[in-house]
């Protein structure tokens, strides 16, 4: 199968350099939010394939594969944080135009009934999830710009097996 997935933030995001000051640093004016240029943050439409296949090996047992691409999406918070210091220098900052975290998985099974009252669950399963959200720091030459955004910089790798022993009720 396939499933589309289409997101759209809804609205305009800061398009300033990484180390504007008189956005990010303490030379920052509430009173010139106005003149601070943004852009529409743009709208994404994405397909990730799906692939499920299982076969009876027995009356009591069957072997199983799973493949897809998944997509997860960060928490508002995080798209849309601007924190500031007192000072009104950016501590932290969300960006709502960054990619969505892409997993790939792959999980091949065995499943076994035994005596009409358990399950034997065997499976191994492979994830590779890229463009993972983590904060980023950018600090200027001079310190005067020195805040976190948010990015997709994070890559995870995951292996592993799985055995269940399970009774039915």
């Amino acid at each position: 199968g396939l499933i589309m997935e289409y997101t759209n933030p809804n609205g305009d995001w800061y398009d300033v350099s990484e180390y504007d000051r008189d956005f990010y640093s303490q030379n920052y004016k509430p009173e010139n939010e106005p003149n601070i240029k943004k852009k529409k943050a743009e709208s994404r439409l994405t397909v990730s394939p799906r692939l499920a296949i299982s076969h009876p090996i027995t009356e009591n047992s069957k072997l199983y594969f799973n493949y897809g691409h998944y997509r997860q999406m960060p928490t508002s918070e995080r798209l849309y944080r601007v924190q500031r210091a007192l000072n009104n220098q950016v501590d932290y900052i969300g960006d709502p135009t960054i990619p969505l975290a892409k997993t790939v998985s792959y999980e091949l099974g065995y499943d076994h009934a035994l005596f009409n009252n358990y399950l034997v669950h065997l499976a191994a399963y492979y994830k590779d999830i890229s463009d993972q959200e983590d904060w980023t720091r950018y600090i200027s030459f001079d310190g005067k710009v020195n805040y976190r955004k948010l990015t997709n910089n994070s890559y995870e790798d995951i292996r592993g097996f799985e055995l269940d022993l399970t009774k039915m009720m």
